[in-house]
Formats: structure tokens, C-alpha cells, sequence
């Protein structure tokens, strides 16, 4: 009852972008300034005196993309891309105060995150847009991961810039209408990954390979009906610290358009296996063998209502976020 945390943060960018055709090649180059200013205050109390940081810093991101047609009927589209780019913490992640998860374990944000850089490589190969196959590399400084530590017995868990990451995955994605009715998106990727960093009195050295897998069918049956099912399967796989087995979850939809395709009612069902878990185990724990197993609340049903009234030949207002929606995805559930 006594967390209360203030937090300001004023961000300022200032961007250049330049695009050129070449016959079949497109290229694309950009480059964006940032500076970052941030204040954290944790207001005290009887317990514990006020505690407050602050950080300036500033960065370059360059972008370069792009792409060659192979033929003339642009069949075949091959395109690169690179960039730099940064994540920051999530807000809550900042705020040092500790708090109870269970009699075993606290929970606290570390007000020295530093925020993530990650150079980003891709290279992908396109069949009529029905078939394409990408390859992707991207090396991370200063990934934001969980971290665990025990302390007298207790776990303190808590955020930090525990690792360097590189991670090299090749994907294949399907789009195929098979029927007038029945078409169907597949997703494959095969992903190896490594961390490596300094953890507490420990060393982080870890890597491993998985794949996922998702296919989506969709129905047309006419009159204004159409559904959906869609299932995907994650297999085990290392995440810094841990180590995450696999799962998978399988959801459907149905829906109906109205009123001259001006209104729909849809219904779905997540998680209809109820097949949802968190289950792996935690690594770099001194002289600790670790746990856990989680039951998520993912079967649901949700009837969906729909209704788009007034004039729809209007053309909609143009609105450029400039990024804000990314921070606003900061703020942890």
C-alpha cells in the first residue's frame, strides 16, 4: 500500500528517408535520431527513505530496405532488409519497489535497465505471393529478461540487462486457396538462439533450437457465413534463464454479415483443448534445482456485435502515431 512511483520520460526523434526505383529494384534508406530524458521518483515512507534516478541518452537508427522483381511479371520478388532498432523497458519494470507473488517469492522492477538495442537482418523470397521463405539474423545488446536469485531461502525476481542474444531462424509461409470456400495460411519456423551474460554469481551460457508451426483454415460457406479454425504448436525451447516447454492451443470462430455487410456477429472459442500451460524450469541457480507449472485461464467464448453506420464512402482521417502506440504497449498487464 505504500508504492507510489513517479515516472517521466519525454522522448524527441527527428527523421530522413529516401526511396528510389531502378527499373525492377526499389531501395528505400532512412535514418532516425532519438533523445531519450527519464526521471523515476519512489516515494518513501517509514520503512524506507525516497529513492529517484535519472538517465539522458541518444542514439542513431538506420534503416536500409530493399527489393528486386525477378521477372518481369513479378513472379518472383526477392527483398533485404536491415535496421537498427530499440526497446525499451516496460515502465512498471523501472519501479524498484518490492512486492509479494507468495510466500516464496518477490517481485521487483530494477531502476538500471538500460534499454535494448538489436540490429535486425532479413532476406526473403517471394512465389506470387502465394509461397515465401525468409531468413532472418538479428543480434541483441543488453536484452531485458527475468532473472531469479535465492536469498535466505526467498526468490527475488526481478528484471535485467542479463543477456546477449543472437537468434538465426528460417520461416515458410503458405497461402493457398484451395476451394472457392476453403483456403488456408501456414506458418513455419525453424529458430536457433543464444544468450550469453553475467548473472549474479553465475555465468549465463545458454542456447538451443525449436520450431513453431500455425495453420489457419478458412471457410466461406456464402450468404454471409464464414469461420475459421486455427491451431499452432510452440516446442520446448531456452529463453535466457529458463527453460519453456512446449505447447500449443487451438481456437475457432464463426461469423455471420448482416445488413448489407454493414453489421456481423461472430463468435469464437479460444483454447478449445484447454492444451494453454506454462511449464519449464529455471537454470543458474546456485546449488537450486528449480520449477514451475502454470494453468492459464485461456478457454473462453465471446460473442461479437459489429455495426458500421454513417457514411462509409468517406475517406478516413490519416493519423500518424509516430510511434507512441510502442510506448503505450509499455504499460504491463
Amino acid at each position: 500500500m505504500s508504492n507510489r512511483f513517479l515516472y517521466k520520460e519525454w522522448i524527441n526523434a527527428g527523421y530522413l528517408n529516401y526511396t528510389k526505383s531502378l527499373g525492377r529494384f526499389d531501395f528505400q534508406l532512412g535514418l532516425r535520431l532519438e533523445t531519450t530524458r527519464l526521471k523515476g521518483d519512489q516515494l518513501g515512507n517509514i520503512e524506507k527513505p525516497e529513492s529517484n534516478f535519472t538517465r539522458t541518452y541518444a542514439n542513431l537508427f538506420p534503416t536500409f530496405y530493399t527489393s528486386w522483381k525477378m521477372d518481369s511479371s513479378a513472379n518472383n520478388v526477392l527483398i533485404f532488409s536491415y535496421g537498427r532498432r530499440i526497446d525499451r523497458p516496460y515502465f512498471q519494470d523501472l519501479n524498484p519497489f518490492i512486492s509479494p507473488l507468495d510466500k516464496f517469492t518477490f517481485y521487483a522492477g530494477n531502476p538500471d535497465l538500460l534499454p535494448t538495442f538489436s540490429h535486425n537482418l532479413s532476406l526473403s523470397h517471394s512465389f506470387k505471393s502465394i509461397f515465401t521463405t525468409t531468413l532472418d539474423y538479428s543480434k541483441t545488446l543488453d536484452g531485458i529478461n527475468e532473472t531469479l536469485e535465492i536469498r535466505d531461502g526467498i526468490y527475488y525476481s526481478r528484471p535485467g540487462n542479463i543477456s546477449d542474444a543472437q537468434v538465426l531462424s528460417l520461416s515458410f509461409e503458405l497461402n493457398l486457396e484451395l476451394r472457392k470456400w476453403y483456403s488456408i495460411t501456414s506458418y513455419l519456423t525453424y529458430m536457433y538462439r543464444s544468450f550469453e551474460s553475467q548473472l549474479y554469481t553465475e555465468i549465463l551460457e545458454s542456447s538451443g533450437t525449436n520450431y513453431n508451426v500455425n495453420l489457419t483454415n478458412n471457410f466461406n460457406f456464402g450468404k454471409g457465413w464464414s469461420a475459421d479454425l486455427v491451431g499452432f504448436y510452440t516446442s520446448d525451447f531456452i529463453y535466457a534463464q529458463l527453460f519453456i516447454k512446449g505447447y500449443g492451443q487451438l481456437n475457432a470462430g464463426v461469423q455471420k454479415r448482416l445488413l448489407n455487410n454493414s453489421a456481423s456477429i461472430r463468435l469464437t472459442v479460444s483454447d478449445i483443448l484447454y492444451s494453454r500451460i506454462g511449464d519449464g524450469v529455471i537454470n543458474n541457480l546456485r546449488l537450486t534445482d528449480a520449477d514451475w507449472n502454470s494453468t492459464f485461464d485461456s478457454r473462453a467464448a465471446t460473442l461479437t456485435f459489429s455495426w458500421r453506420f454513417g457514411n462509409s464512402s468517406q475517406k478516413k482521417q490519416r493519423h500518424n502515431s509516430n510511434g507512441s502506440s510502442e510506448e503505450q504497449n509499455r504499460v504491463k498487464s
